[in-house]
């Protein structure tokens, strides 16, 4: 079994330098690590990081910036592993801490979707997680709980898998997986990850009250203009 870590990764050359080295001091097995170039300015910043270990460390460049969704969608599309783990790059989360994590990630839990459930936060954003749950799990009449928590992980053979590219290039991308998951019954899973403080930069989309409405807002339309046709049951063609 075989697992990708994919990050998507704009503009945070000193966040994705810090990611590797945290990540190749980890004792993951059969684990590499893809940084989806999401149209960085100095693209050789973020491909000069493989050369700390080509084998553990890939890099996949887009010309343009396609969110943090898009930059999710392009990895799954780049890689062949059996499970895919994609988080932000910003250092909230360090990859040496997901033992129990990764530890989730086999061929038993294969139909079901592995999630974080983010621990060692400060009271507002904690606050603001809890709003956010309450409003998305009213709108879309579904249990959506701390959507935004990640690591995500979805094995190959998972049925939501092909239905993932029809998601949102924005960070909504996690609510949609988490809405596709209840609709389908996809069993979800969910395991403490601590988080800690962002590294170093800015959040592009969490910049104070009006981005995050904003964002709110986006979800909300994304729930709106799904149909049952969207998330109707995948059919795969025999290979």
């Amino acid at each position: 079994m075989y697992i990708t870590i994919v990050v998507p990764i704009y503009n945070e050359h000193e966040n994705a330098k810090a990611l590797c080295i945290d990540f190749l001091n980890s004792s993951f097995e059969s684990t590499d690590l893809l940084l989806v170039d999401n149209g960085s300015d100095a693209p050789a910043a973020i491909t000069s990081l493989s050369s700390l270990d080509s084998q553990k460390i890939k890099t996949l460049r887009l010309e343009s910036n396609l969110g943090f969704g898009g930059g999710i969608k392009a990895g799954l599309m780049a890689t062949n592993s059996e499970w895919i783990v994609w988080m932000p790059g910003n250092m909230k989360v360090l990859p040496s801490n997901l033992n129990q994590y990764i530890g989730l990630l086999t061929e038993s839990n294969a139909t079901a979707v592995v999630k974080a459930c983010r621990k060692g936060r400060k009271f507002l954003p904690k606050a603001k997680t809890l709003l956010a749950s309450m409003i998305q799990s009213i709108a879309s009449l579904s249990l959506m709980l701390d959507t935004g928590a990640t690591p995500t992980a979805i094995h190959r053979g998972n049925k939501m898998y092909d239905l993932i590219a029809s998601g949102p290039i924005d960070y909504t991308f996690e609510s949609y997986v988490v809405f596709l998951a209840r609709k389908l019954r996809v069993p979800m899973i969910r395991t403490p990850v601590i988080y800690g403080e962002r590294l170093r930069g800015q959040s592009h989309w969490q910049r104070g009250l009006i981005t995050e409405i904003a964002l709110m807002m986006r979800i909300l339309q994304g729930f709106s203009g799904l149909s049952l046709i969207h998330i109707s049951e995948p059919t795969r063609q025999a290979e």
